[in-house]
């Protein structure tokens, strides 16, 4: 998802422009997320919440090749729950690997009954 390192670049680097001119404070840290959120609204044309998504998605998942090499943008955005752990994401990938063509639904079914501790028999290989 490159997006999401994109805008993770932009907003790095308006807060490194902002404290090397303002200092580094709590204040200084608030506005220039706050103007780096009204930029990218601007120049991309992105909601803030669609922003949020990109940052989290990019911050949970950016060192996970696999991750981003087999699951889709929902898939992630399925996965950021805080208790989702790295086991239940790697099943994810699993299933997307072995089925590409598995729903957007049947992923979700699928990350329901792993949370459970249940295990989503006909979407994991052998």
């Amino acid at each position: 998802m490159s997006t999401g390192k994109a805008l993770a670049d932009i907003m790095r680097y308006i807060h490194d422009a902002y404290v090397a001119q303002r200092g580094d404070s709590e204040q200084t840290s608030r506005k220039a997320k706050r103007d780096a959120f009204e930029y990218i609204e601007r120049q991309y044309r992105f909601s803030p919440s669609k922003i949020r998504l990109y940052l989290n998605i990019h911050a949970r998942f950016y060192t996970d090749f696999l991750a981003y090499e087999h699951l889709r943008l929902t898939d992630m955005q399925l996965l950021l729950g805080q208790d989702i752990g790295d086991d239940i994401v790697s099943a994810v990938i699993d299933m997307r690997q072995a089925n590409p063509c598995m729903s957007t639904r049947e992923v979700k079914d699928a990350i329901a009954k792993l949370r459970r501790g249940e295990r989503p028999e006909r979407h994991l290989p052998d």
